[in-house]
């Protein structure tokens, strides 16, 4: 099931819930985009987390259409 919610990069979603989103160079260096997972939830459980995609990947970085590809799946398995 998908749909849309607010996210905060701040702190984890609802529990079970993957978030994806994009900021400017979430960790402050060309070509790299943040997968962050839950793991603080009640009984110690990892459940969901969330993609911070770099913003750069769609506004003119250059980085070819298997890299881009290759990252779209990567950073959402972290």
């Amino acid at each position: 099931v998908g749909g849309v919610e607010p996210v905060d990069i701040n702190q984890c979603g609802p529990a079970y819930h993957n978030q994806v989103t994009e900021r400017y160079r979430p960790l402050g260096t060309p070509g790299w985009s943040k997968g962050v997972p839950c793991p603080w939830q009640p009984a110690g459980l990892g459940r969901g987390g969330l993609v911070i995609y770099n913003s750069e990947y769609w506004t003119g970085w250059p980085i070819s259409k298997a890299h881009l590809t290759n990252t779209i799946v990567h950073e959402v398995l972290h």
